[in-house]
């Protein structure tokens, strides 16, 4: 069972599905195991659990694009807001009116630097995943 990494009631009903071949030698009360039957399990547990890993981390991948995609468009977004902005400034005559939308373009560009600094920490992740 530590060869395997299971727990004793997953060893036993692996025994009774016929994985694993129990040998009970005459008058004895103790069941022996194939080694070949522990060492087959094991490897295609092992198998089994590093699929799993592979499939978690393109998960994760995939994911942590999407996040990406998402603080692109957002970027996108705020940056052409700041441009609208920019011009509604230009064609209001209203000093106080212009104040309050060039609070509103700082705002936006603030939050564009903050968009672009996510894009690179999220990028730096991609390539951790990757491997590179």
């Amino acid at each position: 069972m530590t060869r395997l990494g299971i727990s004793a009631s997953t060893f036993h009903r692996l025994v009774s599905e016929g994985k694993i071949a129990r040998l009970t030698p005459p008058g004895s009360r103790r069941s022996l195991f194939r080694k070949e039957d522990v060492e087959n399990l094991a490897e295609m547990l092992e198998h089994e659990q590093q699929a799993e890993f592979r499939m978690s981390m393109l998960k994760a991948y995939e994911q942590v694009l999407k996040a990406y995609e998402q603080a692109e468009l957002a970027y996108s977004r705020t940056t052409g807001i700041t441009r609208y902005l920019f011009l509604t400034v230009e064609s209001l005559s209203d000093q106080d009116r212009q104040a309050a939308i060039m609070q509103l373009i700082e705002r936006t560009k603030h939050t564009s630097q903050i968009l672009e600094e996510l894009q690179a920490e999220i990028s730096k992740l991609v390539s951790q995943l990757q491997g590179k």
